[in-house]
This record gives structure tokens, C-alpha cells and sequence, in this order.
């Protein structure tokens, strides 16, 4: 039946697949061995499409783990660096040098923009806010060169002086 019916595509409210028509075809012409051929030929179609899938994931994954593996030894490496220019003393020091020095510049940054709200969330898609929720969220001392570069451009760093924060070299 289904051989004839090729726009059939629901039998006894089953949806009728294309699996089932190659498999009924396959019936009609050479029997249930053909017929076996035929689904083990399509179950390994799909096997293999599958393969190719969790390929592709894993190849992502290893891509992800590898840009992860980067990350963290660029931030070592600047931490050692810094580390290294023994600016603090010990790591309390450090953060509360960090936090007034975020204060001033978020300070510095608002008074600047007019906005009274430090997340932004009136221009949420602006550059504006971004570089707002940036200097809010983040203290100058540890931003990385092209952070540096995004507040230069920005203009942010005169406001952060203003306060007085050291400027981003």
C-alpha cells in the first residue's frame, strides 16, 4: 500500500516517515531481506550523521578548552607581571587599593555621564553603557591593554584622572 501512496504521510494517526516508504519499496521489490537491507542502510545513515555532529562538538569543545587554556595563561602572565612591578604588599592591600580606586573611577565616570543609574539600563545597547557598566564593574589597576584602549577611545580616562585615578598607560 504504501509503495502507491507516496504523498501519504500519516497512517493511523502515525506519521508516515521516509524510512517507511523506502522500507515498503523495498518490501515490494525484493522482500523482507531487502526490506532489512534497506532500514539498516538508513539506521546507518543516521548513525553517521550523528557521528558527524558529536565531531563537530567535540572539535568546538577542544577549540573552547584551547581559547580557555590562553585566557588564563594571558591573565597569569599579566598577574606575574604585575606581581613582579611590587607595587602592594600583600593581597589585602591590593583589594582595597582596587576598591577605592573603582570607587573614584565609577564615581568620576557618572558624574561625567549624567546618568544616575551605574548599570545603564536606559541604553542598555549603547557603547555608553557598556563603557559604563565596564567602570562599574571593573576597577582600572586590572583592565588589560585593549581594555585600556576601549576607555581611551571612549574618553573615560579624563573623568578617572579628574577623581584621581591614575590615567591607563
Amino acid at each position: 500500500m504504501l509503495p502507491d501512496l507516496q504523498a501519504l504521510r500519516f497512517l493511523d494517526e502515525r506519521p508516515v516517515k521516509e524510512q517507511d516508504h523506502e522500507a515498503a519499496i523495498a518490501w515490494f521489490r525484493g522482500g523482507w531481506e531487502e526490506e532489512q537491507k534497506v532500514v539498516k542502510a538508513h539506521r546507518e545513515r543516521e548513525q553517521e550523521i550523528l557521528r558527524g555532529h558529536v565531531s563537530t562538538l567535540r572539535r568546538l569543545q577542544e577549540e573552547h578548552r584551547q581559547k580557555v587554556k590562553l585566557a588564563l595563561d594571558r591573565i597569569a602572565r599579566e598577574n606575574a607581571e604585575r606581581e613582579a612591578k611590587g607595587t602592594f604588599q600583600n593581597s589585602s592591600e591590593r583589594e582595597l587599593e582596587a576598591k577605592t580606586l573603582c570607587q573614584k573611577v565609577t564615581k568620576a565616570w557618572l558624574a561625567g555621564s549624567g546618568s544616575l543609574q551605574a548599570c545603564g539600563t536606559q541604553e542598555q545597547s549603547t557603547d555608553a553603557a557598556l563603557t559604563r557598566a565596564h567602570a562599574t564593574s571593573c576597577h582600572v589597576e586590572t583592565c588589560g591593554p585593549s581594555e585600556a584602549a576601549f576607555f581611551r577611545a571612549k574618553n573615560t580616562e579624563p573623568a578617572a584622572t579628574k577623581a584621581g585615578a591614575p590615567q591607563l598607560s
